[in-house]
């Protein structure tokens, strides 16, 4: 039951981690996109 909650846990904060990753760059890239032509996933 512990392991099995501990893995709904993990599981959870990955994918709030992702989405947070994902909105982070999204307004990286569109800050970034007047700036300068190269996209930024070139360097990644």
């Amino acid at each position: 039951m512990d392991r099995h909650s501990r893995r709904i846990r993990q599981k959870a904060a990955r994918t709030i981690t992702s989405f947070f990753l994902n909105t982070f760059y999204r307004k990286l890239s569109s800050l970034l996109k007047p700036i300068t032509p190269i996209t930024p996933a070139k360097y990644l």
